[in-house]
């Protein structure tokens, strides 16, 4: 019995500390969480911030001043798998590199689990170029930001 719960413990353990690589790249720990969560959780509802590209501000504008201030929110309540595993694959296919610099954030989607938490937010600044995931600012490479703008088109310029 005893064994067993160590054979457990190790295997959950193994699981915890599992670094998602893809080819020689290994991905960020706020990636592969996020990956983790869009694929392992039930996602109850997506809420979609944005702030047109073109509109002029004063200063660069920060994730949370984009969720108090953005002209434009959509809410989806019906979260369809497919859409979640669509994400859940660009997150892996894109290429990332820590950065500092958040940028002028223009377009935030924050996915919420099942009790109404939030499960990953991922914003964008206004060149598509720097993400915030889970609080990490990095350089992105890849089709991240298509991907999420998809179903909220109709307000994208």
């Amino acid at each position: 019995m005893n064994r067993n719960i160590l054979i457990l413990l190790s295997m959950m353990g193994l699981l915890s500390c599992r670094n998602i690589t893809k080819g020689a790249q290994e991905l960020p720990r706020p990636v592969a969480d996020g990956i983790a969560r869009l694929e392992g959780s039930v996602i109850s509802r997506i809420e979609y911030y944005y702030l047109p590209e073109s509109t002029l501000t004063r200063t660069a504008i920060e994730p949370a001043s984009l969720l108090l201030n953005a002209p434009y929110k959509a809410v989806v309540r019906v979260v369809p798998r497919d859409r979640l595993v669509a994400v859940a694959q660009m997150l892996s296919e894109n290429t990332y590199a820590p950065t500092l610099d958040k940028g002028d954030i223009r377009l935030g989607v924050i996915f919420y689990n099942e009790l109404g938490e939030p499960s990953l937010s991922i914003y964008f600044d206004q060149s598509g170029k720097r993400a915030v995931i889970n609080d990490s600012v990095f350089l992105v490479t890849g089709d991240l930001r298509d991907t999420l703008r998809r179903p909220i088109r109709c307000l994208v310029e």
